[in-house]
């Protein structure tokens, strides 16, 4: 998922985050906008947009599949791209 595409999960997902603001569940830093303070704001999110993502991938949301493990290992996989 990236903010740069319009996709109904991508949506679900950042929407997500919204909520989380808006009902308390997360504050923004003042001091360092867009730092990843909290991994499970991100699984939230991730596990939000899944649901929209098609029966697959609302499975592996069902499945527990989509946790803070698998999110580490996204940001290991997206690292290595990067360097």
């Amino acid at each position: 998922m990236g903010v740069q595409t319009n996709d109904l999960d991508n949506m679900a997902h950042e929407m997500r985050h919204g909520y989380g603001f808006i009902s308390g569940e997360k504050a923004m830093s003042k001091t360092n906008p867009g730092f990843l303070e909290d991994i499970t704001d991100e699984v939230v999110g991730y596990q939000t947009g899944y649901l929209f993502n098609g029966s697959a991938s609302a499975n592996k949301v069902a499945n527990g599949e989509i946790n803070v493990a698998w999110f580490n290992s996204l940001l290991n996989r997206n690292r290595a791209w990067l360097a």
